[in-house]
């Protein structure tokens, strides 16, 4: 019956969690045993409460084992979980754009003097200017959406641009996102090797005509669902932070109410870690050395008020902890997609100065990682 209720296992802590002493996270542990056996958590005599325990104790490790222990008239019992302190504390956002090769295609199709006489760029690169914000553009090899045959693909783009591609790449990365965009789910239920081949592909052509500083391993994959037979040749390849929905509502809520949420875009993730994630955002997985990460936003489906809204809950949710996750599409911006979103770019800034206002800082989502549990 002994059972550490909170924190849960893979839980990542900070001071924003909980109460910092020094260099101690001060935690409290929840959980239930059978009433009146004697509870101790990390050698801290726990508070009872009818089945409840409670027990406050500091953590000075960044990887650190919390065990309850109990003796009773079912004999001894004990349970552990094992939790993340990680050491920085600082409010930060990311912002990864998911979908792309309109863009690549348009600086292909029209040779322009400079990337960013591309239009799609030049407002990134304003909103950059403004705020600081640093991107990162997730990739496909070939544009679906081309009507020509065969269709435009990122192995025909010219090497002119890479000097400034490597001049910008401090703030604005590319990755791996999927071969292409169709069929949908393409990574679901896909062998290592596959993935394995598509990744090291569209990295290659990245580092060819872009630079190598400027690729960055992705935090998410096309539709963010992935076999967990998959996560070592992500995790191989730099990929840590795996960001998703986990839990999405059919109704639109904000949070997902008894049958309301569906689990789903979110790397085949149970449903009682998916719950977890929706509150608390990060949630370390040790068996595979990787953090998932909840977003926040989506640009492309929520509206300005919405967008606002969804942030703004931050702020009365003691558990978010400092990232932020910001994603949307790239293929919202262009006039000719047949989901063009005119206001796009300012449901894009209005994120970014919430966040600009707030007190968070630009960076990129692998930033999110606690670097200490390495």
């Amino acid at each position: 019956m002994l059972q550490i209720t909170a924190p849960m296992h893979g839980a990542v802590l900070t001071q924003q969690n909980d109460r910092p002493a020094s260099d101690e996270l001060a935690v409290t542990v929840l959980g239930t045993a059978g009433v009146g056996d004697p509870v101790h958590v990390n050698g801290v005599t726990a508070v009872r409460e009818g089945t409840a325990f409670r027990a406050d104790i500091s953590l000075t490790q960044r990887v650190t084992d919390i065990t309850a222990t109990t003796s009773g008239i079912r004999g001894a019992e004990s349970h552990s979980v094992r939790v993340v302190c990680d050491p920085n504390p600082a409010k930060r956002y990311g912002f990864f754009i998911d979908d792309h090769a309109f863009f690549l295609h348009d600086i292909w199709k029209n040779r322009h003097p400079s990337i960013f006489d591309c239009f799609y760029l030049d407002k990134l690169r304003a909103m950059h200017r403004t705020y600081g914000t640093r991107f990162v553009l997730n990739i496909f090899f070939r544009n679906d959406h081309d009507e020509a045959e065969p269709k435009f693909t990122i192995d025909q783009m010219p090497t002119t641009y890479r000097n400034e591609w490597d001049d910008n790449a401090d703030w604005l990365k590319l990755s791996f996102h999927a071969q292409s965009e169709f069929p949908n789910r393409p990574y679901q239920y896909a062998a290592p090797a596959t993935l394995a081949h598509d990744y090291d592909t569209v990295r290659a052509e990245i580092a060819r005509f872009a630079s190598e500083r400027t690729f960055c391993p992705p935090s998410v994959i096309h539709w963010a669902m992935v076999s967990p037979g998959c996560f070592k040749v992500l995790r191989e390849r730099g990929m840590r932070v795996f960001a998703g929905a986990f839990l999405r509502t059919s109704s639109g809520k904000l949070w997902p109410q008894g049958d309301d949420w569906i689990r789903d875009i979110g790397y085949s993730v149970d449903a009682e870690r998916s719950e977890y994630l929706m509150r608390n955002r990060r949630l370390y997985d040790f068996e595979h050395d990787v953090m998932f990460l909840k977003g926040d936003v989506c640009c492309n489906l929520q509206t300005k008020a919405a967008i606002l809204e969804r942030l703004d809950s931050r702020i009365t949710n003691p558990h978010c902890g400092p990232f932020v996750s910001l994603a949307s599409h790239e293929q919202y911006s262009f006039p000719f997609y047949r989901g063009y979103i005119p206001d796009h770019f300012e449901r894009m800034e209005t994120a970014v100065r919430w966040c600009t206002d707030h007190g968070y800082a630009p960076a990129f989502h692998h930033d999110a990682f606690p670097a200490e549990a390495e």
